[in-house]
């Protein structure tokens, strides 16, 4: 399991949109919500079903490192912007494998390329820039 926090619920919904059409990644949405077991649940069924669950929160900080409790074993990739004061607990900040420091809104194609280079995965099959720029509020940069 990977958890994904982004700064805002429109960036958790765009990541989770153009990430979950990706056909070895099975993207859940946690925006807005703190753990929910039905959710985890969820999660954890697609891993066995043999898809890569990413599992998306709206706070890059705090509801991610809630999520990172129920997930002992996740690995975190935290989407924070510039000046973003980061308080992680020790146990979840040794999980904290990626951190992305600036703006999503910024660069979306960019961060999405990032995450799915830290995943390890090849790249979106799919124009990543169209999904993106068809993503209702984004401004991709140029």
């Amino acid at each position: 399991v990977v958890i994904v926090g982004a700064p805002t619920a429109s960036d958790a919904e765009l990541l989770g949109r153009v990430l979950g059409a990706h056909p070895h990644l099975a993207a859940h949405a946690a925006v807005g919500i703190s753990p929910d077991e039905e959710l985890a649940v969820s999660v954890a069924d697609s891993a066995a079903k043999g898809a890569r669950p990413l599992l998306f929160s709206d706070d890059a900080f705090e509801n991610a490192a809630a999520w990172a409790r129920v997930f002992p074993r996740a690995r975190l990739v935290l989407m924070g912007r510039d000046g973003d004061d980061v308080a992680l607990d020790d146990e979840v900040a040794l999980r904290t494998t990626a951190m992305v420091r600036k703006s999503f809104l910024q660069s979306p194609v960019e961060s999405i390329a990032g995450v799915l280079a830290f995943l390890g995965e090849p790249p979106h099959p799919g124009p990543l820039r169209s999904l993106v720029e068809s993503f209702p509020g984004s401004e991709p940069s140029k």
